[in-house]
Order: structure tokens, then sequence, then C-alpha cells
């Protein structure tokens, strides 16, 4: 094991999946990067969600657990940013799982390059079977003049390539305070693509590490991957608080092209969202 006096925060907040939840604290706990804070916040499971996570923290010196009313992911992963003493921290979703090595690698990586935030390559697994694995990136280190190339940004960073997610990345806790960030507790998705935006407005240094040690799993049972009804009223929502946040900071002109990006996708999203509850729909009518 990789053991440093660098420790690292996991944060994973945990609603309702004892059915993934403890392959997904196997593959935290075995890591081979030892010197871990492992934070999980149960955001009012009624499950045995709960149960799962007293049982590693009473096994397992590294792990702690907060159990709080049912508030959202967002609020969630919040109690786990105010709560983190790491140097870095890294986001897991509860029914997703990671390889053994993939901290260590994430960390190896931020020290070579003195990087804000280390960003891996993930895998979707779809009913134990890998349906997709990101493309290779392209880049290595994410230079200024590379971001200021209109492909690379919407590529990357504003559609759902590695900038939208919060997991399979690793964070540099002190740049991260700087920022103030938290994530908006209104929206039920996408906090994790506005925290990055957010964040990424203040010009960390990117490292990208070419390697599948994510594995995001598509299951029919997670709350977290299913339909949002609301989906218009949220995406609403983000373009006011993307536009705000820009405004704020006299940045609106330089991101017009972010904003209207923004936009398209949104709607290409609703109409996405629109053929999928179309299709169900018929074919529960030919039923």
């Amino acid at each position: 094991m990789v053991d440093s006096c660098e420790k690292i925060s996991v944060l994973i907040p945990v609603y309702n999946t004892e059915l993934y939840l403890e392959r997904c604290l196997e593959s935290v706990v075995g890591q081979s990067y030892d010197n871990l804070e492992v934070i999980l916040v149960d955001d009012g499971s009624t499950d045995r969600s709960g149960e799962i996570c007293d049982r590693y923290s009473n096994r397992d010196r590294r792990v702690r657990v907060i159990h709080q009313e049912n508030r959202g992911e967002g609020a969630a992963r919040n109690t786990g940013l105010k709560c983190m003493t790491g140097n870095y921290f890294y986001f897991v979703d509860s029914d997703d799982y990671i390889d053994t090595d993939a901290i260590k690698n994430l960390w190896v990586c931020a020290q070579k390059s003195d990087a804000d935030l280390v960003v891996g390559n993930m895998s979707v697994i779809e009913e134990e079977r890998v349906i997709k694995k990101n493309p290779p990136f392209g880049y290595e280190e994410i230079t200024p003049t590379v971001t200021a190339d209109t492909g690379f940004r919407y590529a990357y960073f504003y559609s759902p390539g590695i900038g939208c997610p919060v997991w399979q990345k690793l964070y540099r806790t002190a740049f991260y305070r700087k920022t103030r960030l938290l994530f908006d507790e209104r929206l039920r998705i996408a906090a994790d693509y506005l925290f990055n935006f957010f964040l990424f407005f203040y010009n960390p240094k990117i490292q990208l590490l070419d390697n599948h040690s994510y594995y995001y799993c598509h299951y029919a049972s997670t709350l977290t991957k299913s339909k949002t009804p609301d989906l218009l009223t949220i995406l609403l929502l983000i373009q006011e608080l993307q536009y705000h946040f820009l405004a704020d900071r006299g940045a609106l002109e330089e991101n017009e092209d972010v904003i209207l990006f923004s936009i398209f996708g949104s709607l290409h999203k609703i109409c996405h969202q629109t053929y999928l509850y179309s299709r169900t729909s018929f074919k529960d009518a030919k039923r």
C-alpha cells in the first residue's frame, strides 16, 4: 500500500443503495493508497444502507458516518465538504465503484504535475457489463492555450465530457477552499455540472490521466440515474444561476458562447427525455 502524509478525503453520498453499497465501499477501503478519510453521508435512507455504513465504520477507523434527514444529493455532498480534513478530496457515488489503484494513480499524477485538479477517465457499466469506455482525452496538461480553444471547451467542459461529473476527479482542498463553492441544494440533477462550471472559472491547474479507473453503473432501480419529471424547471434554474454567476463577476461578454452552448445543451436534454418518455408510453399502450 502507498502510505503518505497527505490525507485524501473520499466523499460518498448514500441514499437507498443497499444492493450496491458494499461493492462500492469494498472498492474504496481496499485502495492501495492507505491514508484515506472516508466520509459516508447517509441522506435519510429507508433501506439497509445506513446499517451497512455503520458496519464499515465500526470495522475501519478511516470510515466516518454522518446520518442526516433526506435533503438530496447536493446537501449530502455539502455535508461531506464541510466535514472533510484531507489535503485532497474525491467523490464516489454509492452505486458505483473504482479500481484498486484509482486514488493512488490520481495522487501520483497530482504530485508530478502540481495540479489543482486531476481528472481520470471512466467506463459505463450496465447490468454488470462494460457498455462504453470514454474515448482517450487527447490531452494531458490543460494549459491556458488549450482552454482558450472553443472546440476544446465545448467537447470537454460544456457538453457531457470530463467537466460534468464530480466523480473521477481528485481536487486539491487548498484550491477549493479559496472558491468557497458548495452544491446548489435546489438542484436534483446537474448540481455537479454547475459546481464544476463555477470551479473552472477560478482557473485551476488541470491534469488529465487517461485511465479508466471509475465505473459508472446504470441500474433501473437507482434513483440517481432515473428520469426527472421537472427537468425543464431545473434546467431553467441552471441557466439563471450560470448567467448571474458570470454577470456578478463582469465575465458575461467573454463567456457568451458558453451560455449559448449551455442553453442549446439544455434544449437537447429536454428533447431527449421527451423522446424517452414517449417511447415508454407507446410501449405501455401496446401492452
